[in-house]
């Protein structure tokens, strides 16, 4: 099973890219695409903004717990 399946599955409902969500948080790409992998770390500050972004789109309030600790 991939990492991050929840987090993902918010992604696609927000309907999101990764290339553009590497863009709202200020990283790269492929760095974006390794903290996916899980060869990196998301950082609070990834975090932050990706919990941010997903309930501005999606009109929730979704918890870090939530999107990045969890998988189904």
């Amino acid at each position: 099973m991939k990492p991050f399946n929840v987090l993902r599955g918010y992604i696609v409902r927000a309907n999101i890219t990764q290339l553009e969500l590497s863009k709202l948080v200020g990283i790269s790409h492929v760095a974006l695409s390794k903290r996916f992998m899980g060869k990196v770390e998301f950082t609070r500050r990834d975090m932050l903004v990706i919990q941010n972004v997903l309930n501005r789109r999606l009109g929730r309030q979704l918890t870090i717990d939530e999107l990045f600790f969890r998988d189904v």
